[in-house]
């Protein structure tokens, strides 16, 4: 048995989600020059779903955020990656009570509550800083706000309300008030 078998194989892919980016890639490249299809594969997934380079140490510490929330439905998920993982500073706690008061709100409103021009920042990093609970929610293709908010584009500027999960996810963490 060579440092390619079956039982090698699936071992790695298994810890693929606790590696970094650049490892994989070079795993990547291995099992591309050494035609081993299941692995490459499970490379490339990994991969895309990545929202950017990840250390080892990032990877990591994303996989025990995934095993806070394993078994979880999206609402609990969030409450769960919004109080106990990682309470949203008061930025993203300024956003979150914005959008939740000031549905279809739109980018140029949000600037004006912000006071600065990295809205879009701000958003991303709603979901990316707590990526490891959301991975298994995203969709090819999406952004990974999309996870959490609406984005209509109506002319010139982008609007954004609160999914009805995040919503809920986010009462349940104690970060909106609840609707009465």
């Amino acid at each position: 048995m060579g440092a390619f078998d079956e039982k090698h194989i699936t071992r790695a892919i298994e810890r693929l989600p606790t590696m970094g980016t650049r490892e994989i890639r070079d795993l990547r490249d291995r099992a591309e020059r050494q035609e081993l299809g299941s692995l490459l594969d499970a490379c490339e997934r990994e991969l895309a779903l990545r929202p950017i380079e990840l250390s080892a140490v990032d990877a990591e510490a994303h996989a025990r955020m995934a095993d806070e929330v394993n078994d979880l439905d999206l609402v609990d998920t969030i409450a769960v990656a919004f109080s106990k993982v990682k309470p949203p500073n008061e930025e993203e706690l300024q956003f979150l009570q914005w959008v939740a008061v000031n549905p279809g709100g739109t980018y140029q409103e949000a600037l004006k509550v912000r006071g600065k021009g990295d809205v879009g920042l701000l958003i991303g990093h709603l979901v990316y800083d707590r990526f490891g609970c959301f991975r298994r929610f995203v969709i090819d293709g999406q952004d990974l706000s999309s996870i959490l908010l609406v984005k209509e584009r109506s002319g010139p500027s982008v609007s954004y309300r609160l999914k009805a999960e995040a919503r809920e996810g986010l009462q349940r963490a104690g970060v909106l008030a609840s609707q009465p």
